[in-house]
C-alpha cells in the first residue's frame, strides 16, 4: 500500500492522509515539544471551577478529526499544535486570547484549521495579533516579538500549490536556539505513515534512537545508515525530547 494512500478499516481509503488520525497525545506532545497534559487540554478541553464552585468546560482549540474521541490527531492538528507551542513558549499568550483569536479566524476563513490556513501566512498574523493586543494590551514591541514567534514557526512547515500544508520540520531543540535548529527531521503523512525520519530519506527516528540507546555510538550510526553525524544526532534528539 502506497504510503499516500491511507486507509481505514481494511481497504477503505481515507480521503485525505493529513486528516488521518494517526498520532497518540505522547507522540504528538514529543514532537512539539509541550506536555501531554497541555497538549490533551488543547485537543480535548479542559474544566476550571468557578466561583459558584462549579465546573465550567473550556472548549478545545484544536479540532481533531474524531470529536467524540480526541485522542488521536491528524497531521494538520500537529502542525497547529506546533504553532500554538511555539507561541505558548516564547510569549506565554494566555490560552483564553489564543482560543479567541483562533474563533475569530475560524470565522474569517472558514476553516477548522486557521493556525495553518494559507491567510496565516499573511494577513492571519495581524489578525491574530489584533486580537492578543485588544485582550492582552501587549506593547508594539510585544507585538513584533509575537510576530517573529509565528513567522518562526510557519517556517517549519512545507506548503503545497493549493496553500495546504504538506510537511513539518519539528524543532529538536528547546529555548532560543531551537530557532536555528536544522531542518533534518520531517513529519509528512506520505512517508512511513506520518511518523518523522530524516530529511530525504526513509530513515524513521525512532529506529536510530532505539539503536542509540542499545549502545551504538553516533559515528556507528552515521556510518552504517550512510548519513552525517550531524543528522544523526538531530534523529536522536527527535525521540529523546520529553517536557515534564
Amino acid at each position: 500500500m502506497a504510503h499516500s494512500a491511507a486507509t481505514v478499516g481494511r481497504h477503505r481509503p481515507f480521503p485525505d492522509a493529513w486528516e488521518r488520525p494517526a498520532y497518540s497525545i505522547s507522540d504528538a506532545a514529543r514532537y512539539v515539544l509541550v506536555p501531554a497534559a497541555t497538549l490533551r487540554s488543547w485537543v480535548a478541553g479542559r474544566f476550571y471551577p468557578t466561583q459558584a464552585e462549579e465546573r465550567k468546560l473550556f472548549e478545545p482549540v484544536i479540532r481533531t478529526p474524531e470529536a467524540k474521541s480526541p485522542w488521536l490527531l491528524s497531521f494538520r492538528n500537529l502542525a497547529e499544535a506546533h504553532v500554538l507551542a511555539t507561541l505558548r513558549r516564547h510569549h506565554h499568550v494566555k490560552l483564553v486570547t489564543i482560543r479567541l483569536a483562533v474563533r475569530y479566524m475560524e470565522r474569517r476563513f472558514k476553516d477548522h484549521h486557521p493556525l495553518i490556513n494559507p491567510g496565516m501566512r499573511t494577513n492571519g498574523i495581524d489578525l491574530f495579533l489584533e486580537q492578543a493586543g485588544v485582550l492582552e494590551g501587549v506593547s508594539r514591541e510585544g507585538q513584533l516579538g509575537i510576530r517573529e514567534v509565528l513567522e518562526a514557526s510557519l517556517e517549519r512547515l512545507d506548503w503545497g500549490v493549493s496553500g495546504s500544508v504538506l510537511r513539518l520540520f519539528p524543532f529538536t531543540r528547546l529555548g532560543e536556539r531551537e530557532f536555528h535548529g536544522p531542518r533534518v527531521v520531517v513529519i509528512d503523512p506520505r512517508i512511513s505513515f506520518g511518523k518523522p525520519v530524516i530529511v530525504g530519506t526513509r530513515i524513521p527516528t525512532r529506529a536510530v534512537f532505539d539503536r542509540w540507546t542499545a549502545g551504538d555510538s553516533v559515528e556507528d550510526l552515521a556510518k552504517d545508515f550512510e548519513r552525517p553525524s550531524l543528522e544523526i544526532e538531530e534523529a536522536i534528539r527527535c525521540e529523546q525530547q520529553k517536557v515534564a
